[in-house]
């Protein structure tokens, strides 16, 4: 694994299980903040922005498509991270809530999304901490 692949292994590991965390204690904070955040178009629009600078930033660092699972999906995650930031950078709000709320049926899937971070979380955290480039 490249010096690259485990530094973000790590960054995102620690971000996801840290996230993970923290919606599983806070569940309710989250879906409201949601909510709230697809309400705000104005809001929306800058953590778009933010998101999109993290995304492009992730892609152009790490776009290896080949090299084991955590290679993969780190890649992976980081196309998602930019294909998210143009989403809300680029749709109106009307259209942002369907997608978040009707598509992704984030208030229903909550659970699932919260375990799926900590499951990555601690895959990420582990492959980054003990892998060696």
């Amino acid at each position: 694994m490249s010096s690259t692949t485990i530094f973000l292994s790590r960054l995102l590991g620690l971000y996801c299980l840290i996230m993970g965390l923290t919606m599983a204690t806070r569940g309710s904070d989250f879906v409201d903040t949601l909510t709230l955040v697809l309400r705000d178009a104005p809001l929306m629009l800058t953590l778009g922005m933010i998101t999109l600078v993290a995304g492009l930033s992730l892609v152009l660092v790490h776009n290896h498509w080949s090299g084991g699972p955590v290679t993969l999906l780190i890649t992976v995650l980081s196309w998602l991270t930019l294909a998210k930031g143009l989403a809300l950078v680029l749709l109106n709000k009307d259209v942002a809530t369907i997608l978040f709320v009707n598509v992704l049926v984030y208030r229903e899937y909550f659970e699932f999304y919260t375990g799926t971070f900590i499951v990555l979380g601690l895959y990420l955290t582990y492959a980054g901490f003990t892998k060696k480039p």
